[in-house]
């Protein structure tokens, strides 16, 4: 009896590993909001399969909206959205900021990494941005609001992850 508890514990920790240490996964808010002409934060981290590690010095980090490409990390000034993803890719953080936020932005929103050597991974699990009226007030903070009313010049958005 004592040998068949040490070999389940056995098994059960290797499958507790085995989720850990391999795959794909990400960290990802279901929503978040915005204020029309503000900025939105996205916190986001992903680990991927341990044999992809290597190629993760040069990857570059998506988003897609629709099956379309709205932002690419290495031309982050082309895409449909502009903002900036903090970070590098070897630190597995795919924080993002959208500038300007309009009502054309709403909507679902998937992470891609794509790497050499076969690192090409879509993450399934999606954020979906919304807009709200007016900013939550100060008693009624809402996890995963962020921006400002649009005529702060965009200091709530340059300096909200620095606090």
């Amino acid at each position: 009896m004592y040998m068949m508890e040490i070999s389940v514990t056995f098994l059960l920790t290797g499958c507790l590993i085995q989720g850990v240490f391999c795959g794909f996964k990400i960290n990802l808010l279901k929503r978040v909001e915005a204020l029309e002409g503000s900025c939105v934060f996205i916190p986001c981290t992903f680990v991927i399969d341990q044999q992809y590690e290597q190629y993760l010095t040069d990857a570059k980090r998506i988003w897609y909206k629709d099956k379309n490409i709205v932002f690419d990390s290495s031309s982050p000034d082309t895409g449909l959205l502009r903002g900036e993803i903090f970070g590098t890719p070897t630190e597995k953080n795919c924080t993002t900021r959208f500038n300007n936020v309009e009502q054309k932005d709403i909507g679902s929103y998937s992470f891609r990494l794509e790497g050499k050597v076969g690192l090409k991974h879509t993450y399934t699990n999606t954020v979906e941005i919304v807009l709200i009226e007016s900013p939550p007030k100060p008693s009624e903070s809402v996890e995963g609001s962020a921006g400002g009313d649009g005529g702060d010049g965009g200091k709530l958005c340059e300096s909200a992850l620095l606090d």
